[in-house]
């Protein structure tokens, strides 16, 4: 415990220094505990925001497949709007679709497309509301098609300069496995 003399005892310049004292070594922790507390602070929000994004995934993906269960047991699907379905097959989609490609992966999840006089142009009036809001990303597919992808957040991976050239083979390996799409696939130099 720091015991302060009482003001009267002390000179102004004195003073000033005995409260930064207190302030600095009993009220505030070292920086280096601020530190700490910052680093970890980050990983667990870094991690729930992980889990929070593997979860919303996962629940995209089982209301396509409530919603085609449904159908098959002619039972009435629960309902939702159109943009949130939309919302739905991106987020549960593991690769970029095509407006065409929603569309079908839309009325394959149960959802009652055939209610929408021209649903392919309600799809990408979404999909671009979806780009504009950042909740979606865009980008150039095959000549003449647009394609949209889940903005997911970004994950920055460190690796060791010497695995380096193993681990770029192995993301490579990853991306061709992930793609069926003949035409989506990446040329190898």
């Amino acid at each position: 415990m720091i015991v302060v003399p009482a003001p009267a005892e002390l000179p102004a310049s004195r003073l000033t220094s005995v409260y930064t004292i207190c302030i600095n070594g009993a009220v505030a922790p070292p920086r280096s505990k601020y530190r700490r507390a910052l680093q970890a602070a980050r990983g667990e929000l870094a991690s729930l925001e992980s889990a929070r994004e593997q979860v919303d995934q996962r629940i995209s993906q089982l209301r396509q497949t409530v919603g085609a269960l449904s159908i098959l047991c002619h039972e009435e699907a629960e309902p939702r709007g159109f943009t949130e379905a939309v919302r739905d097959v991106l987020r549960a989609s593991v690769e970029a679709l095509t407006p065409a490609e929603v569309r079908d992966r839309l009325g394959s999840s149960g959802f009652a497309i055939d209610g929408y006089s021209n649903p392919l142009a309600s799809i990408h009036v979404i999909l671009k509301r979806l780009v504009t809001s950042g909740e979606a990303r865009s980008f150039e597919g095959p000549p003449g098609t647009t394609q949209y992808w889940w903005n997911r957040p970004v994950r920055v991976v460190a690796v060791p300069r010497e695995r380096l050239p193993e681990a770029l083979a192995r993301f490579e390996r990853l991306l061709d496995d992930r793609n069926p799409h003949p035409s989506r696939k990446r040329e190898k130099p």
